[in-house]
């Protein structure tokens, strides 16, 4: 996981994005 967040920061942080978005909808 350590090395997935350092290699995908920046697309990490928009499927996080995407999940919340679903998941608040």
């Amino acid at each position: 996981h350590h090395e997935d967040h350092e290699s995908g920061s920046i697309a990490g942080s928009g499927v996080r994005k995407n999940v919340n978005t679903l998941t608040k909808a």
